[in-house]
């Protein structure tokens, strides 16, 4: 079982700049809908044309006035549908970055600084060693050591049905 737990956790960890990357995206389509106002939804139902400061000069008739207000509950309908797709994809993927997030808060600095060189920044074992001034071999041990840590503090979250 633990070893099982181990593998998702190294594979969680070496997909988070990915994670990361998605849920940014994500984010930012959330944040910068594009939608039009209902005066620019009347205007172009009417034809209108502007007169130069913003108002338009066009006649609405009762018909197209229940037209462009069909159009607009459609419109609003299908914008809402788009929002809660975005954030249906959205929501587990921060669930899953804040949850480790925390967890590796719980390590040690040097655990955390290990975790952050091999597999946020993808750096390789040399070059870790390199940037926390000690050797291959004790970046992998403590590698290891900080994976296993992460391991176990899921496992015992999920408890003993995993």
């Amino acid at each position: 079982m633990q070893e099982t737990v181990r593998k998702q956790v190294e594979t969680l960890l070496r997909s988070y700049p990915e994670l990361l990357r998605k849920v940014e995206l994500l984010r930012y389509e959330l944040n910068h809908s594009a939608a039009i106002s209902p005066q620019e939804m009347m205007e172009a139902m009417a034809f209108a044309k502007s007169d130069g400061m913003g108002h338009g000069t066009g006649e609405i008739s009762n018909k197209t006035l229940y037209i462009a207000m069909s159009y607009q509950d459609a419109a609003e309908r299908i914008n809402m549908e788009a929002v809660e797709e975005l954030v249906e994809r959205l929501v587990p993927m921060e669930r899953t970055l804040h949850r480790l997030e925390h967890h590796l808060r719980l390590l040690s600095t040097p655990e955390q600084e290990v975790i952050r060189l091999c597999y946020f920044e993808q750096k390789s074992l040399p070059d870790a060693a390199q940037a926390m001034s000690t050797s291959v071999w004790a970046v992998r041990k403590q590698r290891d050591a900080a994976v296993t840590n992460l391991a176990n503090m899921y496992a015992f979250v999920a408890g003993p049905n995993l």
